[in-house]
Order: C-alpha cells, then structure tokens, then sequence
C-alpha cells in the first residue's frame, strides 16, 4: 500500500483500498435503505408512490451520494497531481542554465550551435526522417543543448512540411536520458491506471445510489475492484541546485544542528 501523495495544503490523499471501501459502504447503506423501506410498503407504511422518495431523502440524510462523489473530486486530485509531476519536470528541462551572466551566455551560444549543426544536418537528409533524428537527439543530449532543442525542433519539422512531433514522443525522448523525468513519466502512467479503474468504480456507485433500486450485479463490480492497483508513490522531485548551493543549504543545516 502506497504512502499518500503530496497535496500542499490540504490533508493528505487516501489510499485506493480506502477509497474503495468508501463506495462499498455507500452501496451497502443504499441497499440497507432500499430494503427497509421495501418492508415499509409491506406494512402499509408508505405507499408505491412514497417509496422512491423515501430512498432518496434517506441518502440525502446519510450524505451517501455525496461520499461517493467525494472519491470522483479525489481521484481528479490524483491525476491533477500525477500531471503536475510531469509538467514540473518539462519545466525544469526548459529552464536555462544557472550561474554567472557569462556562464549563462556561453551556455546559450554552446546549445544555439549545437541546435544549427543539428538543424543543418537535418536539413540535408530525408525530410521523413527529421523528426526521427531530432527526437534520438533530444535522448543523447542534456542541459541547455537538450532545451534548445526540444523548443527548436516542432516548428523545424513542421517547415519541412511534416507531421507534428507527437508531445508523448518528446517526452520519451526526453525521459531516455532523463532518470527525474522518466519517473514522473512512469508516475502519471500508473496513477491513470490506478485511478481509471476506481473511476469507473465509483461512477458505478454513483448511479446505483442515485436510484431507488438494489445494486445486484452492478455493486459486485465496485466489490470485485478489491484486486486494484495501489496508487504509486510521488517521485522525489530532481535537485537542481548548484554545487554551491547545496554546500550553503549542508553548512547552514549544520550550524543549525550544531546549536541544539
């Protein structure tokens, strides 16, 4: 079972198993309802036409309906939070190198020189294979070479008159030379998964105690989710710290320490 996920600010994420076992309550207590007040129109308590009402107030009351609604806002949360790992990272891969002015602009002149080398080598060959090429590119490259080449290289290919670099592409391409990156990757690949099959769960759910009717079959299919995929731990996210920022932050917590 997973640890639950970072979500600044507010109470930490429940697992899938918990998640799962709140749907399960929420159809066992709309069945318990239905049942009793089945028993009703046997005792002549309500009638037909009281019956579908009574089912629902009784949920209302319970706050059933809004429990299970409650895991479909989670599960969004889930794949909010798995896509922002991903994007966090794509954004760091797009930050320009640190340090001094000169460092930077030397850093720049380097990566706009390898993008035209690259660029002309491209140009040369088979227009088909330039996405290709400039996707293995992206793979052996890092730093701000891989940067500028991933900002360059859509609209090059799209000159040449060819399709569109596919995003899921790039990615990959960015993720075979990119350890940090390729686990948000996996990460968000694991948590729709994950969060696709208790979705389907808990719409399931949604329905059966939006009605006046017994689950039946459809409440084993939320039961038989019992076999589901945990959801995967949040990758640790990728130090980009300078050398001599990590040493400021080591000597600092050192000081701190060293006071106690």
């Amino acid at each position: 079972m997973s640890a639950p996920i970072e979500n600044e600010g507010n109470p930490p994420m429940r697992t899938a198993q918990e998640l799962q076992s709140i749907l399960i309550e929420a159809i066992n207590k709309h069945d318990a309802s239905v049942h009793r007040h089945r028993d009703r129109i046997s005792s002549g308590l309500i009638t037909e036409a009281g019956y579908a009402e009574a089912v629902r107030a009784e949920s209302a009351i319970a706050g059933t309906e809004s429990r299970v609604r409650a895991v479909l806002t989670e599960l969004d949360e889930r794949q909010a939070a798995a896509q922002t790992a991903v994007d966090r990272e794509h954004a760091r891969v797009a930050e320009p190198a640190t340090g001094t002015a000169a460092e930077q602009l030397l850093a720049e002149n380097r990566a706009v020189r390898a993008w035209e080398r690259l660029r002309t080598r491209l140009s040369a060959g088979n227009p088909i294979m330039a996405a290709f090429e400039g996707l293995r590119a992206v793979s052996e490259s890092t730093g701000d070479e891989r940067r500028v080449i991933v900002e360059e290289l859509p609209s090059f290919v799209l000159g040449l008159g060819q399709r569109p670099v596919p995003p899921a592409e790039m990615q990959k391409a960015i993720a075979q030379g990119d350890d940090a990156y390729a686990r948000a990757l996996v990460f968000a690949a694991e948590t729709a998964s994950a969060v696709s099959t208790l979705r389907s769960a808990a719409e399931t759910a949604l329905t059966i105690v939006r009605s006046d009717q017994l689950s039946g079959n459809r409440g084993d299919i939320v039961v038989r989710t019992g076999t589901i995929q945990e959801f995967p731990v949040a990758p640790r996210r990728a130090d980009t710290r300078t050398p001599e920022e990590r040493a400021a932050f080591e000597k600092a917590l050192d000081d701190l320490l060293s006071r106690r």
